[in-house]
């Protein structure tokens, strides 16, 4: 085996070609780093002295071709956007020429439409929830019709106890902290369970609503109470095995179809099409609440007492700016909401001067009244419907027919 010895420091080791060119390795490298140091730094000065002898025109020439070429970079490490479709573009045009035009006139500011009121995905899940509660609308004469004295003559019901079951589910909610989508949804369920069945006597009518509002709360709750807690609500009337039993006989009779929309729904929708203000919510949410206790209004559509407790509490509010927008997103006019809105002034009233312990809007009074809801429930009632309600009835308006 052949071996190679080092070669000295300075040698002819050294002397190798860089690259295989055959030249030596100092010419390889820049001409000013074999100069001698002085003569390195004369032309250092000179450099220098060119540099410094640049007009200021030059230099502003300089800083100009080092910004563009910094914007270019930076345009060049932009995020990839898809590009818009022919429908959001018209939309970003018409947004931004609404927004100039609204900077330009404070008044017109005030009249633009809210962000959500034209959007056509929302015009949609409404047309859809619409739908849907047609198909799933109870009777609206149930209680006469199948649970009335000519079914059960000494155990038949009335609207009153239908109105002290509701009453009793609310504050079930509320002692459980259920949300208001699994209140609502409860107290539909029980209408279109007794819409469905016939004679149910009034013993079973709280073991059929604990049912219900478990359903519910199976449903909409992440967490919901157990069997047990049901039952020791309900101060042990029954037996967990015949809540269960009575779980069974409801989710058959309603076919399983338990996504039923509820006025809390339409609310829900409401509020971000016209960006209500949160006490105008509130208190929309409590003349709908209140609604739910009454018989009487189950003729009319959940869509329709959402749209009237919206309408109703925006005049208490004075959140009038998205009033105008109301009958294209709820599709109801002001007369289709007024008679709606006459029986909520009713109802608002009796919870404002109900009192004692018996009166069943005090649970929805009560709840209210505490500060999470802003105290909505200490509102002073009008007296009847404002005289300007005509003032914000929009022109070309068609509602659809009432149920």
């Amino acid at each position: 085996m052949l071996q190679h010895s080092p070669s000295p420091v300075g040698g002819r080791g050294n002397q190798r070609s860089a690259g295989g060119s055959g030249r030596p390795l100092a010419q390889t490298l820049p001409t000013e780093d074999v100069l001698h140091p002085t003569k390195r730094r004369r032309v250092q000065e000179c450099e220098d002295h060119r540099l410094g002898a640049l007009s200021c025109e030059e230099e502003r020439e300089v800083l100009e071709e080092c910004t563009s070429i910094a914007t270019t970079a930076e345009e060049g490490f932009a995020v990839y956007q898809s590009p818009l479709s022919l429908h959001q573009q018209q939309t970003h045009v018409q947004s931004h020429a609404a927004v100039s035009s609204a900077l330009e006139n404070p008044v017109l500011a005030e009249q633009q439409q809210p962000p959500l009121a034209c959007d056509p995905d929302l015009a949609e899940m409404l047309s859809v929830l619409g739908d849907s509660e047609v198909q799933l609308q109870p009777n609206a004469a149930y209680l006469e019709d199948q649970h009335g004295p000519h079914f059960l003559p000494q155990l038949y019901l009335d609207s009153s106890m239908r109105r002290t079951a509701a009453s009793w589910l609310v504050e079930v909610a509320a002692e459980f902290g259920l949300h208001q989508e699994t209140l609502f949804l409860g107290t539909a369920l029980l209408d279109r369970f007794l819409s469905s069945a016939k004679g149910v006597p009034r013993t079973q009518l709280q073991l059929v609503a604990v049912a219900c509002m478990l359903i519910a709360a199976k449903h909409e709750e992440e967490l919901h109470p157990s069997m047990l807690d049901f039952t020791e609500i309900a101060d042990n009337c029954f037996l967990p095995a015949d809540l269960l039993r009575m779980e069974a006989i409801v989710l058959d009779c309603l076919s399983f179809r338990i996504n039923t929309p509820t006025a809390h729904t339409f609310l829900s929708m409401y509020k971000q099409a016209l960006s209500l203000q949160p006490r105008t919510c509130a208190l929309a949410s409590y003349l709908a609440e209140l609604a739910i206790l009454e018989y009487e209004l189950l003729h009319m559509r959940p869509s329709h007492i959402a749209a009237a407790a919206t309408l109703l509490a925006q005049l208490y509010t004075s959140d009038l700016q998205s009033t105008c927008h109301l009958a294209a997103v709820t599709q109801y006019s002001v007369d289709d909401l007024k008679p709606c809105m006459r029986r909520m002034l009713a109802l608002q009233r009796l919870a404002h001067e109900a009192a004692g312990y018996t009166s069943p809007y005090l649970a929805v009074r009560d709840k209210y009244s505490s500060h999470q809801w802003l105290s909505v429930a200490t509102t002073t009632p009008f007296s009847g419907l404002p005289s300007g309600l005509l003032a914000f009835q929009p022109t070309n308006t068609k509602g659809p027919k009432l149920g």
